[in-house]
């Protein structure tokens, strides 16, 4: 699991069409709604998983784990994604602070909150038509009245969901196993204890372990290992002069023992094995090509 903390730092309203979603688990401050038009997709919140067909949407509230994959599609896959930042939603701050939709999905039956996404798209959207033709066109001279036009509809979208999604308790934990995540995320090339992160949040470090492992499921020294894994599979997969000894010192092992030992648990070979394995995957592609 990792911190998308790219569209909190820059709290941008995101929209656009989405023929392909894989990413693995991670949180965001934002709101990610994911409506799908043709095709199904899985995803996981909170750990329990779901799949979702036509004219149903996902529904993640912020800092809520999950992952997203319409791999398993046995046609095309057609979507529209939306991120909100809260700071477009502030009006619903009240209900929203503290509390997760009870459910991750709903159902839209009669397409109407789907005009809605589209709208969002048209006015909005990332991939939205350009030209004098386009659909509000009008608003490229004035670019205030295009982000307050995004603004309207993105509180009657929300209105929308809420309607649609009631709201559970939150658990109170977030806010630690953020600061927990970034703080491993700038540190985990260096050597790490509970104690020592728990020190640096000021946080109790048995409470920072059983809210990680609530929220993460997984403990915080797993979490660790997982990233430290990532980053040295990073290292072998593009840089053809590291050894493996070079990618476990980068990564933050401090030993070859626990490297190989946490290497083969999360990858199911040897680095080495792993390698070769992504070459001669290499190497087909470019025969097929060839071909």
């Amino acid at each position: 699991m990792f911190y998308d903390k790219i569209w909190d730092i820059h709290e941008q309203f995101f929209c656009a069409a989405a023929c392909y979603h894989n990413i693995n688990v991670h949180i965001h401050d934002c709101i990610e709604l994911i409506y799908v038009i043709k095709g199904h997709m899985r995803f996981t919140s909170s750990g329990k998983s779901y799949e979702i067909g036509e004219n149903q949407v996902m529904a993640i509230s912020s800092y809520i784990p999950h992952s997203v994959d319409s791999t398993i599609t046995d046609r095309t896959f057609d979507s529209i994604i939306v991120m909100i930042p809260r700071r477009y939603i502030l009006e619903y701050s009240e209900i929203l602070n503290g509390n997760s939709f009870a459910e991750p999905y709903f159902d839209d039956p009669d397409g109407s909150i789907l005009r809605v996404f589209r709208l969002l798209r048209d006015i909005g959207g990332a991939d939205r038509p350009r030209g004098a033709d386009a659909p509000f066109a009008f608003l490229d001279a004035f670019p205030g009245r295009r982000e307050s036009a995004v603004n309207h509809t993105v509180l009657l979208l929300m209105s929308l969901v809420l309607s649609k999604c009631s709201l559970k308790p939150k658990p109170r934990s977030t806010i630690h196993v953020v600061g927990a995540i970034e703080y491993i995320t700038s540190n985990f090339r260096d050597e790490l204890t509970v104690a020592g992160i728990a020190k640096a949040l000021i946080v109790n470090q048995q409470r920072l372990s059983s809210e990680f492992r609530e929220v993460m499921g997984m403990s915080v020294g797993e979490y660790i290992s997982r990233l430290r894994v990532n980053e040295a599979a990073r290292i072998l997969l593009n840089d053809e002069d590291a050894t493996v000894e070079v990618a476990a010192m980068q990564s933050g092992f401090g030993s070859m023992r626990s490297f190989l030992r946490d290497f083969r648990r999360e990858k199911g070979c040897t680095p080495t094995e792993f390698r070769s394995r992504d070459k001669a995957s290499d190497q087909h592609e470019n025969k097929k090509i060839d071909t």
